[in-house]
């Protein structure tokens, strides 16, 4: 699959998959200039990050950008035992496991 046409919906898709870590909510605030510094702020963000997500071609490209970086659920698996395993907080982390495994279909949600 090529780049996606809408400029927009690609950065989301390389922020989403790269340096937000799976985070939709950072991914659309970062991709499109918003700041997160109020609670309300931070719904628009999340729900229009989640609403980007239900689309079937920024899905796609984010699999195949998934795909191109290496990440696997073997990955993802080895990520959440080491998540397990630490005494830390790790909200973030799990996330991003959780949204990784969601694009790799392999849970319902």
């Amino acid at each position: 699959m090529p780049r996606l046409r809408n400029i927009n919906w690609e950065k989301f898709c390389i922020l989403f998959v790269g340096k937000c870590k799976g985070n939709r909510t950072l991914a659309y605030a970062e991709t499109y200039g918003r700041k997160i510094n109020t609670e309300k702020e931070y719904r628009i963000c999340q729900v229009n990050g989640s609403q980007l997500l239900s689309k079937p071609i920024i899905e796609e490209r984010c699999r195949e950008l998934l795909d191109k970086s290496g990440i696997t659920a073997e990955k993802l698996d080895a990520k959440l035992l080491f998540y397990i395993d630490q005494m830390e907080d790790y909200k973030v982390g799990m996330s991003a496991i959780k949204e990784g495994n969601a694009l790799l279909k392999r849970t319902g949600q």
